[in-house]
């Protein structure tokens, strides 16, 4: 509806065991009469936990890697002023994403249009702050951040992006503030946004990045009313 995918959910159960031959239709229980099918069973979910890991308990598995991608024109990497620069977060991720750290925000990598490759830093219901300390007064031309748009995930730009330079870390000047029309969109998007500063560049040590998320899910959307979540990757400084 309205470009949208139809509604999903998930649903979550406790744990049974069922005699699908004598009663394929589920209705008995009968963990309780067979404690060592249940305990073979468990043992074999948790060495798949162990080696594939659980998104829903935030576990690692050991056997996992980045998926391959068919994508060689993709750029991954760039070089820009603020690399391995000192990024702190003013808001805190949700807690899924904090083992990720702000440090992916400024380490030249790209994140891809998956938002599970660990180049992305989520958040959920709060908005996203982060001052960068370049470390001496820099001039700079371009400021941008990259933000995920996957709304088929939940998934969508914020709705205001502010870039502010200052060059004590205390007095803050705003360059711009962005408003981000939300247009429905199927595909997956790293989305960079952004401002240019005037001829001959601004002269700044501190750079900070606010973004304010949408309040919540629109209408047609299987989240609507709910929460999106907002995803953050490089925020990118030329010179």
């Amino acid at each position: 509806e309205n470009g949208f995918p139809g509604p999903q959910r998930s649903v979550e159960f406790e744990g049974a065991l069922y005699d699908l031959d004598a009663d394929p239709g589920e209705t008995t229980d009968v963990a309780d009469e067979h404690p060592d099918v249940v305990a073979r069973l468990e043992a074999v979910a948790e060495r798949a936990r162990a080696a594939l890991g659980d998104t829903r308990t935030g576990r690692e598995g050991t056997e996992t890697r980045p998926p391959g991608r068919l994508d060689p024109e993709r750029i991954s990497s760039v070089e820009h002023v603020a690399v391995e620069t000192s990024v702190t977060l003013g808001t805190e991720p949700h807690e899924r994403y904090r083992r990720i750290g702000a440090a992916v925000l400024a380490d030249g990598a790209l994140g891809s249009e998956d938002f599970t490759d660990g180049r992305w830093v989520g958040f959920r219901g709060t908005d996203f702050e982060a001052p960068v300390d370049l470390g001496s007064v820099r001039t700079i031309r371009e400021v941008t951040c990259s933000f995920l748009r996957a709304q088929v995930s939940w998934i969508f730009l914020p709705r205001t992006v502010e870039i502010a330079v200052s060059r004590d870390g205390e007095t803050y000047r705003v360059l711009d503030r962005v408003d981000v029309t939300m247009e429905p969109e199927r595909a997956a998007e790293a989305v960079p946004i952004g401002v240019e500063t005037e001829e001959g560049g601004d002269e700044a040590r501190f750079i900070r990045i606010r973004a304010t998320p949408m309040e919540s899910c629109p209408e047609g959307h299987p989240g609507a009313g709910k929460p999106p979540w907002l995803f953050v990757d490089e925020i990118h400084v030329g010179r």
